[in-house]
């Protein structure tokens, strides 16, 4: 039985399914500064959920890779401002508006 809780964490670090606002939306896997991101767009909102584990020193300074993410995972801008997260501070997951018109270059 000791093994079950490596296993299951194991499990859970490979996967990561979007919100509810965001089923059926398409995933694409991204790499910002050697941190993964599954990244889910739907409409003019992206949904981005962080893979790696982090220190507590890496999670201060996120935001911005979270930002990174959502763009090259979408090729749009992604509004600072509009970030939101469904617990205040948490760095797993976030959710950004986007802003399509302008495309990103080299995204």
């Amino acid at each position: 039985m000791r093994w079950l809780v490596p296993v299951l964490v194991l499990l859970l670090v490979g996967c990561a399914s979007p919100g509810p606002g965001f089923l059926g939306a398409e995933r694409q896997d991204v790499t910002v500064d050697g941190l993964r991101f599954a990244v889910f767009r739907k409409q003019d909102k992206a949904q981005v959920i962080r893979l790696s584990a982090v220190t507590p020193r890496q999670q201060r300074d996120l935001l911005p890779k979270l930002l990174v993410a959502a763009g090259r995972g979408t090729g749009c801008h992604a509004s600072p401002w509009t970030a939101r997260s469904g617990i205040p501070g948490d760095t797993g997951v976030a959710t950004f508006d986007l802003d399509c018109d302008s495309p990103l270059d080299g995204a």
